[in-house]
């Protein structure tokens, strides 16, 4: 029994050993192999070979401007594919900035055309109201310096603030507020002294009547104007003593079966005076 058993364990030991034999072979085989090949890319068996990169063969070489020059067929090398056919050459020297540099102003000062030293000549502007005509102050308390009669007539009908007197055309006794001057129809009337036209009416009694006033409180009035009057005489229009103002008409109701005339009336602070005393 002891024999049989010795026998079996050196047959099993016997074929382990084979086995492994056989891994071993294998395993040798492939190093083999590997190694082979190894050395046949790094040695260059089989024929085969790593090819040198000769760097020469691609360099550029561009002629001479004189070969250029002579050559008129001569193309630049295919690499020139590669450039911008429309790339801009400058035409800038080497030695000179090309650079773009905005000019430096000062955002404080007036741009112009004309040189910095050259001051534009100023005109004066006049005052307000320089060489404009003044309207005179007839406010003033002085009494108009010139005075002229209204009309060139004689006086014929005075001045009555308390007396009656008789009336031609009413038939009756009344007072007389103003004077009346004769003269023609048409005949000019004339302004008493200078001063500012402060009405312009048609009364129903005293007819077409022009309003004065004057310095010194003094207000004159003229009636029994023609209807039409000189060309500027209206509201507040200044007039200068002795200008026209108007002609002798027919307008007052009250005095037409008189003579013609100009009925002239004057107030000193809005009370009738008597005309004459300022016309002597």
């Amino acid at each position: 029994m002891k024999n049989k058993n010795s026998s079996e364990r050196e047959t099993r030991i016997k074929k382990q050993l084979i086995s492994t034999g056989v891994y071993i072979a294998l395993a040798a085989a492939v190093v083999g192999i590997t190694s082979n090949s190894v050395k046949n890319i790094l040695g260059g068996t089989d024929g085969y070979e790593i090819p040198e990169i000769d760097q020469t063969e691609n360099d550029i070489v561009l002629p001479s401007l004189d070969e250029k020059d002579d050559n008129p067929d001569y193309t630049l090398p295919s690499q020139t594919e590669h450039e911008y056919p429309g790339s801009i050459v400058s035409e800038t020297p080497g030695n000179v900035s090309a650079e773009v540099t905005e000019p430096v102003t000062d955002n404080n000062s007036a741009v112009s055309g004309e040189p910095d030293d050259v001051q534009e000549e100023v005109i004066p502007t006049p005052d307000a109201g320089q060489n404009q005509p003044q309207t005179p102050d007839f406010d003033s308390p002085d009494p108009p310096s010139v005075r002229v009669k209204p009309a060139d007539g004689y006086v014929s009908r005075e001045f009555s603030k308390d007396e009656l007197l008789y009336t031609p055309t009413m038939n009756d006794f009344r007072t007389h507020d103003g004077i009346d001057i004769t003269g023609d129809i048409g005949s000019p009337v004339l302004a008493f002294a200078s001063g500012i036209i402060t009405d312009i009416y048609n009364d129903a009694l005293m007819g077409t009547t022009v309003v004065i006033k004057h310095s010194g409180g003094l207000v004159s009035s003229y009636s029994n104007l023609s209807e039409t009057l000189p060309q500027g005489i209206e509201v507040g229009a200044v007039v200068e003593v002795g200008s026209t103002i108007g002609g002798i008409g027919e307008t007052a109701i009250i005095e037409s079966a008189e003579v013609p005339h100009v009925h002239f009336e004057l107030y000193k602070d809005e009370v009738c005076v008597n005309p004459e005393e300022y016309l002597s």
